[in-house]
């Protein structure tokens, strides 16, 4: 997908208006609907309504237009990163919560791979709604998190770690150290 429709697309969302929109990407109002056109086309569906006296997004373009500003934040970390890789060492921003610093974290980060990349792993302890809202922003190349959260779409994400819990009982309570539950605890 063109970057420039995705773009288009953004700003004619934000604008409601088709030279407007043109003018921020420097193009008349003309050309900015035959790339809007172009844009529906290729994606298979109409994603804006210009029934009324300004643009509005159709059910299509909701769904259309979410994604494209996710990718277009990705286009843009793609090349932030890039550009920090290429001046190495550089820090790799990876959000964290309290208990993954107790189990997966920890061994992440005394990976020596990180060192021969020239990248070195920086934490930073959130909340997972500040993750999420990090890594969909660019500010957070990884999070761990504790389930459940709702990530949005474009966000992969894999249980790598559980947490076994383990009770400590005075020898006097023996007898709970092989099956207690945890009522009995």
């Amino acid at each position: 997908m063109d970057f420039d429709l995705l773009r288009l697309a953004v700003a004619l969302t934000d604008d409601g208006d088709l030279a407007a929109a043109g003018k921020r990407l420097s193009i008349g109002r003309r050309q900015a609907a035959a790339r809007v056109a172009q844009l529906e086309r290729r994606v298979g569906a109409i994603l804006f309504d210009h029934s009324g006296g300004t643009v509005r997004l159709t059910p299509a373009g909701e769904a259309f237009i979410g994604e494209a500003r996710l990718s277009l934040a990705a286009a843009e970390r793609a090349g932030r990163l890039a550009l920090a890789v290429a001046g190495r060492p550089h820090r790799i921003d990876i959000g964290v919560n309290a208990t993954a610093l107790i189990g997966p974290v920890r061994d992440l980060v005394e990976d020596p791979a990180w060192g021969e990349a020239g990248l070195s792993p920086v934490l930073h302890e959130m909340r997972g709604e500040e993750q999420l809202a990090g890594l969909a922003d660019g500010r957070l190349v990884m999070g761990f998190l504790t389930p459940p959260f709702a990530a949005p779409p474009r966000l992969q994400h894999r249980v790598i770690a559980g947490l076994n819990w383990v009770a400590a009982v005075p020898a006097q309570d023996a007898h709970l150290r092989r099956s207690a539950s945890l009522a009995a605890l």
